[in-house]
């Protein structure tokens, strides 16, 4: 797993309009002595249709991008995370990581979003994936 890198260079997370999607889900990166499953590896792909990537990319788009204030506590980080990607019709696709443990955030490279102290993240961003992509603990 590595972070995403885009040609997109607009002034939000994702553009309108995809055409499709995809959630890849990976496990912790933190070996779990007691665990099988291989630090870093993909355990669930999603294949979004239109209407729903569409749907998703909405609620990402109304997500505050401002950075967090003042002092926080996160729960506990286990090196999760998701790759959100977009496909576009007349434009190279869009990636998304989403950073799904501990203080969760979302970026496309260049614009981040935080979990804490926003609600449109934690409500409805963050509830949609895990409707769409069951996140899956070990």
């Amino acid at each position: 797993m590595q972070d995403v890198v885009n040609s997109y260079a607009g002034d939000a997370l994702v553009p309108p309009n995809p055409i499709g999607g995809l959630i890849c889900r990976y496990w912790s990166t933190i070996p779990q002595p007691e665990d099988s499953k291989s630090p870093g590896s993909l355990y669930l792909a999603v294949v979004l249709a239109p209407a729903v990537a569409a749907n998703l990319a909405t609620v990402i788009d109304a997500i505050s991008t401002a950075p967090p204030r003042g002092t926080v506590a996160c729960p506990t980080d286990d090196g999760s995370a998701s790759i959100i990607a977009f496909a576009y019709a007349s434009r190279p696709d869009v990636d998304l990581w989403f950073h799904d443990s501990g203080c969760a955030t979302l970026d496309n490279g260049r614009i981040g979003a935080f979990e804490v102290g926003n609600p449109r993240f934690y409500d409805s961003f963050a509830s949609l994936v895990d409707e769409l992509a069951p996140q899956q603990y070990p």
